[in-house]
C-alpha cells in the first residue's frame, strides 16, 4: 500500500452527551490562561472533548492511527478528539440524516451505501463547517472531496497546520448510494437531471477519493468527530513515501502523454507557481492529483523503476502492462 491511498453502524451516542463542567466553569472561561488552550475555538463552536477511555474516544482514535500508519508507515499523537454536545440541534441533525439515509436506501434497494470519510481543512473551516454545514468554495474541485477511512493521504494534504503544529481532520458519515466514476479536471458539481447517480468516485473498485455533489454537501455528509494531532518529530507525510519517487518534470513527461494539452496546461501553471513560491508543494501535489487522478499517477510512479531497469521507456512500460491506453 502505498500513499497515493466504526464503518458498520451510525452512531447516535452524541444524545447522550452533555458539556462536562467544574463548579467554577465560569471562572475558567474567563481566566488567562484559557487563552492558550488549544482547543477554545472547538468548545465556542458548542464541542465538547472526548475522554480517553471513552468507547467512541479509543475506536475514533484506533481507527487515526490505523489509517495514517498503513499509508505512511508512521503513527501519530492523537491529542483530542472533539465531538457535538447534546442539544435539541445534534437530536434533529441525526433524524435528518437518518431520513436522508433511509430515502437514498429505498431507491437503492435497500442500500444506502453509507461509509465512514475524512475530510480536511484549517481547523477554523472545520469549526465552520460542524456549527453551519458545508458551502461551496471556489477553488476548482468537484464539490465536496472526501477521503475513505482507509485512503487518508487526500485529507491530510489538505488538513492545514494551525499555530500550536497540529493538524486537525473531520470525520464524517457519507451517504455515497450510486456512485459514478468522475475524472479528475471534469466540472461535474451536480447530479445530472438525467442520472440516479448519488456521489462521484475516481474508482468503483478501490476509490480513494469520495465527491459528494454540492447540491447533497449537507443532506448526505454528517459530520462526526475532530481528531487533532501530530506527527512524531522528524517525520511527515511527505518524508516517509511508500512509493518510489519521481522528479516532477520526468513526471509531466510522461503524464503528457496521456492527458490533453489544456490538462497539462494547468499542471505547468501549479508547477511554475510553485517554483515561484506563490503556492506550497502540498498545494501543487493537490493540484496535479486532481488533474490527473491517483490510479494514472500510481501506474506512472510505479513504472518507473521497471522503466529505468530495462530498455523499454516508462510510456512504453505502461502501455505494456495495460494499464494505460
Amino acid at each position: 500500500m502505498n500513499t497515493f491511498y466504526i464503518e458498520d453502524q451510525f452512531s447516535s451516542t452524541v444524545m447522550d452527551r452533555e458539556p462536562i463542567q467544574g463548579d467554577d466553569s465560569d471562572e475558567a472561561e474567563s481566566s488567562p490562561a484559557s487563552s492558550f488552550d488549544p482547543f477554545n475555538i472547538f468548545r465556542e463552536h458548542g464541542m465538547i472533548r472526548l475522554q480517553e477511555g471513552d468507547l467512541e474516544h479509543d475506536n475514533v482514535v484506533r481507527d487515526v492511527q490505523t489509517s495514517l500508519r498503513r499509508a505512511y508507515g508512521v503513527g501519530v499523537s492523537v491529542l483530542g478528539v472533539h465531538t457535538k454536545a447534546s442539544s435539541g440541534l445534534a437530536a434533529r441533525l441525526i433524524r435528518t440524516f437518518q431520513i436522508n439515509v433511509d430515502a437514498v436506501a429505498k431507491k437503492c434497494s435497500g442500500d444506502a451505501n453509507v461509509k465512514d470519510a475524512w475530510y480536511g481543512g484549517s481547523k477554523y473551516e472545520i469549526c465552520r463547517m460542524v456549527s453551519n454545514g458545508f458551502i461551496c468554495k471556489n477553488d476548482g474541485m468537484q464539490g465536496i472531496q472526501l477521503s475513505p477511512l482507509q485512503y487518508p493521504f487526500q485529507s491530510i494534504m489538505s488538513a492545514e497546520e494551525d499555530e500550536n503544529g497540529m493538524k486537525h481532520i473531520l470525520l464524517c458519515r457519507v451517504i455515497l448510494g450510486n456512485m459514478k466514476i468522475v475524472q479528475p479536471g471534469t466540472q461535474h458539481f451536480h447530479p445530472c437531471s438525467n442520472e440516479s447517480f448519488d456521489s462521484g468516485v475516481d474508482s468503483l473498485v478501490e476509490p480513494t477519493r469520495y465527491i459528494i455533489w454540492n447540491a447533497y454537501m449537507n443532506s448526505h455528509i454528517f459530520p462526526s468527530a475532530i481528531i487533532s494531532f501530530k506527527f512524531p518529530a522528524g517525520n511527515s507525510i511527505q518524508y516517509v513515501p511508500k512509493s518510489p519517487f519521481m522528479r516532477i518534470i520526468a513526471l509531466m513527461n510522461v503524464l503528457s502523454n496521456y492527458l490533453r494539452p489544456s490538462q497539462m496546461a494547468d499542471i505547468g501553471r501549479y508547477h511554475k507557481s510553485f517554483l515561484e513560491k506563490k503556492i506550497s508543494r502540498d498545494q501543487m501535489v493537490k493540484h496535479i492529483r486532481l488533474i490527473a487522478g491517483d490510479e494514472l499517477l500510481r501506474t506512472v510512479i510505479r513504472s518507473v523503476n521497471l522503466a529505468t531497469s530495462g530498455n523499454l521507456s516508462t510510456t512504453e512500460r505502461c502501455q505494456q502492462r495495460g494499464k494505460l491506453t
